[in-house]
């Protein structure tokens, strides 16, 4: 547990740095908002192509990954629509209240994901980590924009307008998804890129995990944990402690160990994504509760992830 939390100190410390520097206003407001983009279209994909390219998949265990990280995911969404009648005869939750609990209960870090799975096992775990993005991503973005638009309230985004056409042409458009089809691609077709550009895409790969972590330090907002407290607190344990107990379950039942495990515990076990507050203030979802869920569970990750590690791995 030690050598995990020696691991993982340093990726909450640059978390705790990216918040001083916006708490203290060191650096213009107007730099902050355009990390995010910056990171999502440029940094990442590039890191992902440079990993996966030249990954051999050969001796990586995708299918029984993926089957396990898919099981747990379904397991999870069908506990919260469960749970939603529930929810809102105890405690009143509301649909807009409910789409930032489906989110943050449902949805992961993959930038936070990815930095801890570097610092903890190098390139050998990042394709894992690239590869579960590229099977847990479409599934989450799916159902939440689907449940957005069913129980926001919005004026854009009404049900009745919801189109899985528009939905699908988001998917591909995805630079994420794209980065790993490409990288897988030109893995599967053997084509090499030079150790000029391997070079540039590893300096480029190495800034981008820095200014994502500083970013979603940048993106706390302590103010909104003094509401909805109840609703705050039940999707962290779901999210920090449930999930990565059905993930670790389902590696069982499809005997996936060693380093494979691991990685799906760390991706089960992270906090939740930082864009579903952008999500839930553009289609309608409670914006202050999903940034409270957001803030909770980036901190509470510091002390329940390396113990998630510890047990479970």
């Amino acid at each position: 547990m030690l050598n995990s939390i020696n691991a993982l100190m340093p990726i909450f410390l640059v978390v705790a740095i990216g918040f001083l520097i916006r708490r203290i206003g060191y650096l213009p407001k107007s730099i902050w908002p355009a990390l995010d983009p910056l990171c999502w279209y440029l940094l990442f994909p590039l890191l992902i192509i440079r990993t996966l390219s030249r990954a051999d998949l050969a001796v990586v265990p995708l299918h029984g990954l993926a089957a396990a990280l898919l099981i747990a995911v379904t397991s999870m969404i069908i506990l919260l629509f469960i749970l939603r009648p529930v929810l809102n005869r105890l405690i009143g939750l509301t649909g807009p209240g409910f789409t930032s609990f489906f989110q943050g209960t449902s949805r992961w870090n993959g930038f936070a994901a990815l930095a801890i799975i570097q610092a903890l096992y190098g390139e050998p775990g990042l394709i894992l980590g690239a590869f579960s993005f590229a099977v847990m991503v479409p599934v989450l973005q799916i159902v939440n924009v689907v449940v957005l638009s069913v129980y926001g309230v919005s004026e854009q985004n009404k049900a009745a307008d919801f189109s899985f056409g528009r939905l699908m042409i988001q998917l591909i458009r995805n630079p994420m998804l794209v980065s790993i089809s490409i990288g897988i691609g030109m893995n599967l077709l053997g084509w090499q890129i030079g150790s000029v550009f391997t070079t540039t895409l590893e300096l480029i790969g190495g800034s981008a995990l820095g200014l994502a972590l500083m970013a979603v330090g940048a993106g706390l907002k302590f103010a909104a944990l003094k509401k909805v407290r109840t609703t705050v607190v039940l999707s962290s344990i779901l999210k920090l402690i449930v999930m990565p107990l059905m993930i670790v379950l389902a590696c069982d039942v499809l005997m996936v160990s060693g380093l494979s495990r691991e990685v799906a515990v760390v991706c089960g076990a992270a906090p939740t994504a930082g864009t579903a507050y952008i999500m839930a203030r553009q289609m309608g979802g409670d914006a202050d509760m999903v940034a409270a869920i957001i803030t909770f569970q980036t901190v509470a990750a510091m002390v329940t992830l390396p113990l998630m590690l510890y047990f479970l791995s």
